[in-house]
């Protein structure tokens, strides 16, 4: 191959008629342009990123690079919002369910209670009976552990109201969140997790009203080890087939993520945690079940936590807060 070199940089139509006439001569097989190509990526400057006006947008390392916090190994996510918000998606959280949060009210649609309240094991839903249309968290404390209120700012991290001169903004700030509540005190168990999945994916579940809003996504920053059994499987093969992505956590307890419930389900999405530089969280499970690594934080280094909405209260409600 013989590279002809124009004496400047010519449009591609221009070039390619050049390259024809060349291919009419007798003493020329075949002649193309020799395109200038790029990365697969818009290239991003600080300065160029308009960022929301929340009150802790400096604190937010895992929503884009701070000052405040150092690392610059956050999403980056704002670099996508002049392109998409997620407006019209629906993300799904099953967790312990939701606390309401004036930084995310207005992104939330109805979700539902899986708890049941019949086991007599070490679970308990807490909140006076089983499964129900209310996903309000009334608090998972366990033993001497405070409430979490953990699917509260798991949503807030999705999706916290942004621009609003309040709190903190969410990922994909304009996405709905739909929050399914499958854990309760001490825990929950896999056959709510199991039906919640099928119900949040539009599938149908026994004597459970249909979704009017099925997710685009399901979130599952939970886990615990277990096999994934063919049941297992099979209904999460079932709502990926609807159409809904399953995002799971990788798992806290610094081991291989084949060892931890549902992250070693096939078709899932496993993420581990990763720090504001860079590396894998100290805690973060690892291994060949993990797809990717996104901000998941270290709350014993101060601002490295990821901050997002949660409530006051140690083993009943108390007041929005962010933390």
């Amino acid at each position: 191959m013989r590279v002809v070199r124009l004496s400047e940089e010519l449009p591609v139509d221009d070039v390619q008629a050049i390259a024809t006439e060349l291919a009419d001569s007798p003493d020329v097989v075949s002649a193309r342009p020799d395109i200038r190509v790029h990365i697969a990526a818009e290239r991003v400057s600080p300065a160029s990123v308009t960022l929301p006006n929340d009150t802790y947008t400096a604190d937010l390392w895992g929503l884009w690079d701070s000052s405040r916090t150092g690392g610059g190994f956050g999403t980056r996510a704002a670099a996508a919002w002049p392109t998409t918000r997620g407006a019209g998606a629906v993300v799904a959280v099953l967790d312990t369910g939701i606390q309401a949060h004036p930084d995310l009210n207005a992104n939330l649609v109805s979700g539902y209670d899986f708890v049941n309240d019949w086991w007599a094991g070490y679970a308990a839903a807490n909140d006076g009976n089983g499964r129900d249309p209310d996903p309000t968290d009334p608090g998972d404390w366990c033993g001497s552990d405070w409430s979490s209120w953990h699917g509260t700012h798991v949503a807030g991290t999705i999706a916290a109201v942004a621009d609003d001169a309040y709190g903190v903004a969410g990922v994909a700030p304009a996405a709905k969140v739909q929050p399914v509540r499958v854990l309760g005190r001490c825990g929950g168990y896999s056959s709510d997790i199991l039906a919640a999945i099928t119900w949040a994916s539009g599938g149908s579940v026994p004597g459970v009203p249909a979704n009017a809003t099925p997710a685009d996504a399901i979130n599952l920053s939970l886990g615990g080890p277990g096999t994934c059994y063919s049941d297992d499987q099979s209904i999460i093969d079932a709502a990926i087939a609807r159409g809904t992505s399953i995002v799971v956590a990788a798992g806290n307890e610094n081991q291989l993520a084949s060892n931890s419930w549902p992250a070693n389900c096939s078709g899932v999405i496993t993420v581990a945690a990763s720090t504001r530089s860079g590396q894998r969280a100290s805690y973060s499970n690892y291994g060949a079940a993990v797809e990717i690594a996104g901000p998941g934080g270290d709350w014993s280094a101060g601002v490295s936590g990821i901050l997002s909405t949660l409530n006051t209260g140690s083993t009943t409600p108390g007041s929005p807060t962010w933390a």
